[in-house]
């Protein structure tokens, strides 16, 4: 389980870091190639998420914002995303419900905080 509990409130605000990093480390055996290479995959699959969710919520499609989101809630957690997964995790509780009213700022929101994520990581992973 992640060092920081998942359903803090306000896990994704910018007084709390946006990676928790006891458990990234932990979960690639604190070995930094390993560490370098799952971020660089979690950004490299979240930018692409990013913008499918952008174009489910543009298009009304529920269902998709769920799927989407869904899949973005598993990799956040994995890797130690705690606000970007409770961001993820809001927007699928959206689609779930077919209710997309307040979408577009949750997405908007998500962007920020993956802003704050890789800002993070470039600082102390990639180092």
């Amino acid at each position: 389980m992640n060092s920081q509990d998942a359903n803090t409130p306000g896990a994704s605000s910018a007084g709390n870091p946006p990676v928790d990093l006891v458990w990234l480390k932990e979960c690639t055996d604190d070995d930094l190639d390993a560490m370098k290479a799952m971020v660089e995959l979690y950004l490299a699959r979240t930018t692409t998420q990013l913008s499918e969710l952008d174009a489910a919520i543009a298009a009304d499609s529920a269902s998709d914002v769920r799927r989407i989101a869904h899949a973005c809630v598993g990799s956040s957690g994995t890797c130690g995303m705690n606000g970007m997964s409770q961001i993820f995790k809001r927007l699928e509780k959206m689609g779930a419900s077919g209710k997309l009213i307040d979408a577009a700022p949750i997405a908007a929101e998500a962007r920020a905080e993956f802003e704050r994520v890789k800002l993070f990581v470039a600082e102390k992973v990639a180092n």
